[in-house]
This record gives C-alpha cells, structure tokens and sequence, in this order.
C-alpha cells in the first residue's frame, strides 16, 4: 500500500462518527474500488478477489493497527 498517510487523511475527513477500522471495514465489502484505491493498483475483480496473499495479509495487518 503506498500512500498510506494521505489515504489516512482521507478516509479520517470521510468517516463522521465512526470509528475509523468501523468505517474500514464497511468500505472494503460495500465499495468495489476500494482495495484499487488502498492499494493503487487495477484488479481484475472488484472488491477483495483479486488480491494476492501478501496484500491480504498486508490489509489484514494494517486494519488491525488501526
């Protein structure tokens, strides 16, 4: 993930009341272009299906630092 302060930043400005690894979460499986935004890259796939083992793992390890 590359980027990751300004991405911070925003999904901070986005989320209103909500906790931050709350609102996350409901973006990943709610937004298809999420995980080509976090990771800015072009999947084949919308939403988490195209991402390799070591993103899901770097996700995984981000969402629980939050």
């Amino acid at each position: 993930m590359t980027n990751l302060e300004s991405k911070l930043q925003v999904l901070n400005e986005n989320r209103g009341d909500i906790e931050l690894k709350e609102y996350v979460e409901a973006n990943a499986q709610s937004d298809p272009n999420f995980f080509r935004w976090l990771f800015s890259e072009e999947f084949a796939n919308d939403f988490d299906q195209s991402l390799s083992d070591e993103q899901k793992e770097e996700y995984q390890t981000w969402l629980s630092s939050l």
